[in-house]
C-alpha cells in the first residue's frame, strides 16, 4: 500500500478521479434529400400564362376603384417596351382577369376604371370577367364589359341590371345625390344602357333592354347569356405550358 505524499506538514494532496461520463456518439442523422432545383425557364413560363387578377368585391366605393386602377396601371407597365409602345408578344400571352362579387355601387369612378380597360382591350390585350357570386347593378357593367368571348359566370351566379336610379344595395347613396341633378342622372343610365346594348346577340331588343332596365331585372347566368350579357357559364381554362418549348428555351 502507497501512503499519500506529505509536504511541509500539509494535508495530503488527494486528486480525484472523475467518472467516465463520455456517452457514445448518436448515431449520424441520415443525409437530407434536397427538392429537386427550380426549373427557372418553366417557372417563368407558367408565370407568363398567369393571368394579371383584379378583384371587384362588397360594395364598390371610389376609394376601392382606385386602388383597382392604381393596380391595373402597375400590370400596364408589364405589356409595355421601354419605349413606351405595346409589346405584341406580351399581350398574347398574359390577360388581365377581373373577378367580381359586387351588388354594385358608385358609377362614376366605375366608368373611369371601364373607360382604362376599353383602351386596353383596344391595344389587344384580353380582359377576362368572372362574376363568383353576385354581379348586380354595376357589378353587372363590370361582367359585360370582359373582351367578347372571355366573359364568365361561375353556374350558382346572380346578375342584375337596372338604371341608375333604381334603388338596389350599395346604389340608394349615390342615387340620392345624383337625384339633385336629373340630367347628369340621365346621362349615366345612357352610358351604361348602351354599354349593354353593344353587346346584345339578338335575342332581347334595344326596347326590350330599355324596359327591363326600369326596374331590378335578375338572372341567372344562362339567361344572361342567352342575351349576350356574358358569354359563358363557368370559368376560364387554366392555361398550362409547353414543356418542349421549355427545353428548347433552356437551351
Amino acid at each position: 500500500m502507497r501512503l499519500p505524499i506529505f509536504k511541509n506538514n500539509a494535508e495530503p494532496v488527494i486528486t480525484p478521479v472523475k467518472p467516465d461520463t463520455a456517452k457514445a456518439a448518436p448515431p449520424a442523422a441520415p443525409a437530407a434529400t434536397l427538392p429537386a432545383p427550380v426549373d427557372t425557364v418553366q417557372l417563368r413560363r407558367q408565370l407568363d400564362n398567369t393571368p394579371f387578377v383584379l378583384e371587384i368585391n362588397g360594395e364598390i366605393k371610389d376609394v376601392s376603384i382606385q386602388q383597382v386602377f392604381r393596380q391595373l396601371e402597375q400590370f400596364e407597365r408589364w405589356y409595355r417596351k421601354p419605349n413606351g409602345d405595346f409589346d405584341p408578344k406580351r399581350i398574347k400571352v398574359k390577360p388581365i382577369q377581373l373577378n367580381i362579387d359586387s351588388i354594385g355601387g358608385t358609377v362614376s369612378s366605375s366608368l373611369g376604371l371601364l373607360d382604362k380597360l376599353d383602351a386596353l382591350k383596344k391595344a389587344g390585350i384580353i380582359v377576362e370577367t368572372i362574376v363568383q357570386g353576385m354581379g348586380a347593378s354595376m357589378g353587372a357593367v363590370f361582367s359585360n364589359a370582359g373582351s367578347k368571348g372571355h366573359r364568365y359566370a361561375s353556374p350558382e351566379s346572380t346578375l342584375m341590371i337596372h338604371q341608375v336610379v333604381s334603388f338596389y344595395g350599395a346604389g340608394q347613396q349615390y342615387v340620392s345625390e345624383v337625384g339633385k341633378n336629373y340630367l347628369h342622372g340621365d346621362r349615366l343610365n345612357r352610358l351604361i344602357y348602351e354599354r349593354f346594348k353593344a353587346n346584345l346577340n339578338g335575342k332581347l331588343s334595344p326596347e326590350a333592354l330599355k324596359d327591363a332596365m326600369r326596374e331590378n331585372y335578375f338572372m341567372d347566368p344562362q339567361q344572361a347569356k342567352d342575351i349576350g350579357l356574358i358569354d359563358h357559364v363557368g370559368f376560364p381554362p387554366v392555361k398550362g405550358f409547353d414543356e418542349a418549348s421549355d427545353t428548347k428555351a433552356a437551351k
